[in-house]
């Protein structure tokens, strides 16, 4: 994974341990995790990669040890198309992984790219736009909870207020959606 933080580094990504972070001056932040298999060998090493966008209500990201599952836009890298695992054994080829994995991050920037600023990733969020970035994950209960905290309660609450039809196992969201429709009215 060395080689993976020195793509990441000159790109301003600061490491610890398996997440690798990007801080925007927007309140905007990235993260490329490393989830390593929990079966791994020293024969064997399995791991897949997950990626993030998070922001907080203020421009000062305060939880700055945010993890990959704290993130509003969260996606699971693959590195080919019905995969989810690299796998490094003993015969693999190390020059062919680092191509591979200089491709990925190719692709993960470009991702990134979908969401360029905090302002533009909330608005995103809300016209339903960041739905059509392949195999992205939006509007959790966290997500929608947050924005609406920070000065979106009717757009929140208009994306938000079928899920008792849709999803009426999503007790949280449900009860966000009747506390918004009770402060707009």
């Amino acid at each position: 994974m060395k080689y993976l933080y020195a793509i990441l580094k000159p790109l301003g990504y600061r490491k610890e341990a398996s997440d690798y972070r990007l801080f925007r001056p927007d309140g905007l932040a990235r993260i490329v995790n490393i989830q390593r298999n929990k079966n791994n060998t020293a024969q064997c090493c399995m791991f897949t990669i997950n990626i993030g966008v998070y922001f907080e209500k203020s421009d000062m990201i305060s939880n700055c040890k945010f993890k990959e599952y704290d993130c509003q836009i969260r996606k699971r890298v693959k590195p080919e198309e019905n995969e989810e695992w690299w796998i490094i054994e003993n015969d693999t080829d190390m020059e062919v992984l680092k191509e591979n994995l200089q491709t990925v991050l190719g692709h993960i920037e470009k991702w990134f790219d979908n969401f360029i600023s905090k302002e533009e990733t909330i608005h995103r969020i809300l016209d339903k736009s960041a739905e059509t970035v392949p195999d992205t994950m939006i509007m959790s209960y966290p997500t929608a909870k947050l924005i609406a905290e920070m000065g979106y309660p009717m757009e929140v609450y208009e994306l938000i207020k079928d899920t008792k039809i849709i999803n009426p196992k999503a007790k949280k969201l449900i009860e966000l959606a009747e506390k918004l429709k009770s402060t707009i009215n």
